[in-house]
């Protein structure tokens, strides 16, 4: 894969994300690092199994600067990522099926 910086934008899985760990920003690394930690296994495809049919995640106080590896979460309807660093959400527009959403201290403008 080459380093070309918008290539992370096809990825579409979770999986995707983490095997192409190397390429990612450091914030980016960061979030994939909470999400293998918080479906307990550092294997990519495992945590794409257990991470793309959660329908709830909580991810307050993680430190997370960088939301983009959460599109791969389409079956998400709940979703806190209070106080964190998230200055970007336009990544959120890929959940459609969230219906609640908590993103208070934060760093969005």
């Amino acid at each position: 894969m080459s380093s070309q910086p918008n290539q992370t934008t096809n990825f579409t899985t979770f999986a995707d994300w983490c095997l192409h760990f190397d390429s990612l920003t450091e914030a980016a690394k960061h979030t994939v690092e909470v999400l293998l930690k918080y479906a307990n296994t550092s294997d990519c495809y495992e945590a794409d199994r257990i991470l793309s049919n959660l329908t709830w995640l909580n991810l307050n106080y993680n430190q997370i600067a960088d939301i983009s590896p959460l599109i791969a979460l389409t079956n998400l309807t709940w979703l806190n990522l209070n106080y964190n660093q998230i200055a970007d959400i336009s990544p959120l527009i890929a959940l459609t099926n969230l219906t609640w959403l908590d993103l208070n201290y934060n760093q969005i403008a």
